[in-house]
């Protein structure tokens, strides 16, 4: 049976045959993003941990998730949160009421023989049935739909009447203004599935030789 655990807050992904397989975000990890080390080497020259940095983004962004889960849950979103999460929070909610915004699946885990994921939500978007990954960062990057695209494999291989069904994919970042972008089903068969295949297989292929070759 397919299973999906936490393990020090990350998702642990078991396949049906009882092998822990990797996740999609593991996956396109092995993907070269040249930003990154611009973006690190500016938080060092101010004095800032990029770990410790991380680290505060992760708690921004799960508290971000769980107020937008409990909204379109219908449950009373209370507690204490972070200011930035408040504040995306805010505007997604007129985002939210102004794309008629209805969702069907929230944090809906899949696992795979190969890979497993988490998706954020599954729901329509003006009427179109859409994969929604939430984000916190400041654009939307290319990057972001190659992560998508690995939850369409996944949903081709374990919901094929649910992927019939969508017709796009989107991201939606709320960081410092409304900022959205959503894909149709083509263009992500196109152009971000065959990405995402070929970072699986640069994945599997470098594990390999780590663990049989070198370790």
């Amino acid at each position: 049976m397919a299973m999906m655990e936490t393990e020090n807050g990350n998702h642990i992904y078991t396949n049906p045959t009882g092998v822990r397989v990797p996740s999609v975000t593991t996956i396109i990890g092995i993907m070269n993003k040249p930003g990154l080390a611009k973006w690190a080497n500016m938080l060092g020259l101010n004095n800032v941990g990029y770990e410790q940095f991380l680290d505060e983004r992760a708690s921004i962004g799960t508290d971000f998730h769980k107020m937008v889960e409990d909204y379109m849950s219908g449950k009373q979103v209370g507690g204490t949160h972070f200011k930035e999460s408040i504040d995306m929070f805010k505007r997604f909610m007129v985002w939210a009421e102004n794309h008629h915004y209805k969702v069907f699946a929230h944090e809906q885990s899949l696992v795979g023989e190969r890979f497993g994921g988490t998706i954020d939500a599954i729901g329509e978007v003006d009427g179109a049935l859409t994969v929604i990954d939430y984000k916190t960062a400041k654009k939307v990057y290319h990057d972001f739909f190659v992560q998508l695209a690995g939850y369409a494999l996944l949903l081709q291989e374990l919901m094929p009447e649910t992927y019939e069904r969508v017709q796009a994919f989107g991201v939606i970042t709320m960081r410092k203004e409304e900022i959205y972008k959503f894909i149709n089903k083509k263009d992500m068969e196109k152009h971000f599935i065959p990405v995402f295949q070929q970072a699986f297989e640069l994945y599997t292929s470098w594990n390999k030789i780590a663990n049989e070759v070198y370790w």
